[in-house]
């Protein structure tokens, strides 16, 4: 089996689990431990530890709730790249955290570090960025109070 339909089993496992519990989800990071109600070919003698999707993986541990919890999340990343966007100063940290966001989530819909393992900060990372350059371009944006006096 190669690493391609790999994947697809991995995903048709996570789509199986999401329609099981749409609601709740499996659980966080139990995706691994149910392996016996959800048999994943091409991983009899070891543990498939995620579906290899980032939006799955939410939808998969946390159900519906999760799935619009990460979208909001990178809707609320564009949003707060939009706001930095608006300062000149910020854009070229503007496109440099764009393009990063960009690569992760192309990385997180066809392989991903579980979002819930250690190693999965540089996601988390890429999210807490876009928030810091909104928040400068706020206080960039307010007149200097001191110098109106």
């Amino acid at each position: 089996m190669t690493s391609l339909e790999h994947r697809g089993v991995m995903w048709e496992r996570g789509v199986q689990m999401f329609r099981d519990h749409p609601l709740t989800g499996v659980g966080i990071a139990l995706y691994r431990q149910l392996r016996a109600e959800y048999p994943t070919p091409g991983f009899e003698n070891a543990l498939a530890p995620h579906p290899h999707n980032e939006a799955l993986q939410f939808a998969t541990d946390l159900g519906l709730p999760g799935l619009l919890i990460w979208l909001m999340l990178y809707a609320s990343a564009g949003f707060s790249l939009y706001a930095a966007w608006k300062d000149d100063s910020l854009r070229p940290w503007v496109i440099a955290v764009t393009a990063g966001l960009i690569a992760h989530a192309v990385y997180g819909l066809t392989d991903a570090i579980p979002v819930w393992d250690r190693l999965a900060f540089v996601g988390w990372w890429m999210l807490g960025l876009c928030a810091a350059l909104e928040v400068k371009a706020n206080l960039s944006a307010r007149p200097d109070k001191s110098s109106t006096g």
